[in-house]
């Protein structure tokens, strides 16, 4: 399976939502989401297929203010 990305814009106060199917198979899914302007504060909440949460991830949460949220993933089922 080749890389699966979805591009976008958005502007200051925006909401913007993404859907992106995975295959079932899938054991990692790596979310990157760069502002490229670390003086905007970036907040991220991805959802399973059942709607469940699986956080509220913030650009702060790694020490680094830098507009940029990056996230590896993991299924611990298979």
């Amino acid at each position: 399976m080749g890389i699966l990305t979805v591009y976008d814009t958005i502007s200051q106060g925006e909401t913007n939502f993404h859907e992106k199917s995975v295959s079932s198979g899938l054991t990692l899914l790596v979310v990157d989401l760069n502002w490229g302007d670390s003086t905007d504060s970036l907040r991220l909440k991805v959802y399973t297929p059942s709607g469940a949460l699986l956080g509220t991830y913030y650009d702060s949460v790694d020490g680094t203010t830098d507009g940029r949220i990056y996230l590896y993933i993991v299924s611990l089922t298979v």
